[in-house]
């Protein structure tokens, strides 16, 4: 069959792609292996069929028809199919790998499919059908390779070959509308097919349900469904944007996220097969929510001075112009205030340490009325919040330190005065709340310091 002739026959195969069922051995008197897998249909009312033998799949077309008769499972979610089509004269090729949208058809309008084929001319197609039915073929000649795969990302579809099924090479990609279930089928055109390595494999995240609202702090079960065929999956990684959460290399794929931050996250999860090869689920977004703010004062620390490395800082710290080191679940932004350095470095015991030296540093954020830090605890669990306080050059300032929440309601008061020798303020804090530090008396609003550390 010429390559028009062939490029006709791919026309007809939106009107033609059946289902997946074993068929009669007698169609080419082989012994049939397994259950029923596959289903097929007729073309033009001639009947083909798919026989299975020694891990081998014979497809057989009715003879002269110009159509593609094909063998088909379900597939919903995304995935990937592949398999080796023989070269064989005794099996001419005009066959391949199909992911379609529909298996029923009358005319092309209908469907959308992508899909690899081999011809005579040892071409490969790439197939892809577009949305008024013109066919959109890649065409690459002189192909050695046997092995083909589509993969299908959401509506992202991609065909490759493979010389031996291990090393792809890529020739086409469109993006195809489709909808969440579809077909994954073996096809042929005209007469006989002989496949091997067949693989089919689907996926879809499960849990948590699109769209869900989680308040946190919350043990979060995420679970995928995969669907194979003739492969296993190899590894199952759960992930949140592109950071790994975790996986589940054995059914069921689930597991447990216990340290989710709050906010609008993307799951999903990538499944890999035997052969190293993967693709990613379509994402379900969900909201994480932060409970209720609140904040509740623990006491004040005279002792420690600027040695605040023996005691706070477990989570993280941040001090005015030198560094800034807090863990990915505590927030920091400086909303009003600038940074000045007093003195660097500092020899009086009241100057912090540095974050990453054991010299000192005697600086602070500062504001003619007051200071404002917005504080966001990102895992919904409380924390204990220090704040440290030095009036480094004597000014006799007094200062109030109000902590709100983000609706501007005032958790907490506390007054502060007499704090040249430096001095800590303390609390339990959850969720996403604001230090404003205002000026009573002296020169200016000033803090020096924030640290972070679980709750004691």
């Amino acid at each position: 069959m010429r390559k028009n002739s062939f490029l006709k026959s791919l026309k007809n195969l939106a009107r033609h792609v059946a289902g997946w069922a074993v068929c009669s051995s007698a169609l080419l008197g082989l012994a049939q292996v397994g259950a029923a897998q596959f289903q097929t249909a007729s073309i033009n009312g001639a009947a083909g069929g798919i026989t299975v033998s020694n891990n081998l799949f014979f497809l057989t077309s009715p003879a002269k028809s110009e159509g593609m008769f094909s063998a088909f499972q379900t597939f919903a979610g995304n995935g990937q199919i592949s398999a080796r089509i023989h070269r064989d004269a005794r099996f001419p090729l005009k066959a391949g790998i199909v992911l379609s949208q529909s298996t029923n058809l009358t005319s092309l309008n209908a469907s959308r499919y992508a899909g690899m084929f081999l011809a005579d001319s040892n071409a490969v197609f790439g197939r892809l059908l577009e949305v008024k039915g013109i066919p959109a073929s890649t065409i690459k000649t002189n192909v050695a390779g046997e092995w083909l795969r589509v993969i299908r990302e959401g509506n992202a579809f991609s065909g490759y070959y493979s010389a031996d099924g291990t090393n792809w090479t890529q020739i086409s990609a469109d993006s195809i509308e489709m909808p969440e279930q579809i077909y994954a089928s073996l096809a042929v055109s005209g007469g006989d097919a002989r496949f091997s390595d067949v693989k089919i494999m689907s996926a879809k995240l499960v849990n948590p349900v699109q769209k869900t609202s989680i308040v946190l702090p919350a043990n979060i079960s995420l679970s995928a469904i995969v669907n194979s065929f003739g492969s296993v999956p190899k590894s199952v990684e759960f992930f949140a944007e592109a950071n790994k959460i975790g996986e589940a290399n054995a059914a069921p794929h689930k597991m447990v996220w216990t340290n989710a931050l709050g906010g609008s996250h993307s799951l999903i999860a990538k499944v890999t097969d035997e052969t190293g090869a993967g693709f990613f689920t379509e994402p379900e977004v969900s909201e994480f929510k932060l409970p209720k703010a609140s904040a509740r004062f623990l006491g004040f620390d005279e002792v420690t001075k600027g040695n605040w490395k023996e005691k706070y800082g477990a989570e993280g710290h941040a001090i005015a112009n030198d560094s800034t080191n807090l863990a990915s679940i505590v927030q920091l932004t400086v909303i009003q205030g600038k940074s000045i350095t007093w003195e660097i470095p500092a020899s009086e015991e009241r100057s912090l340490l540095w974050g990453d030296s054991p010299k000192r540093i005697a600086s602070t954020w500062y504001h003619g009325t007051e200071v404002v830090l917005d504080l966001a605890l990102a895992d919904g669990y409380k924390h204990q919040i220090a704040l440290y306080f030095l009036d480094w050059d004597k000014q006799e300032r007094s200062t109030e330190v109000q902590v709100l929440d983000n609706l501007g309601n005032i958790l907490s008061v506390q007054k502060l005065m007499d704090y040249s020798n430096g001095k800590y303020l303390i609390w339990s804090a959850l969720g996403d709340v604001t230090f404003k530090i205002k000026r009573d008396r002296g020169g200016n609003a000033i803090v020096s310091a924030i640290f972070s550390d679980p709750e004691r």
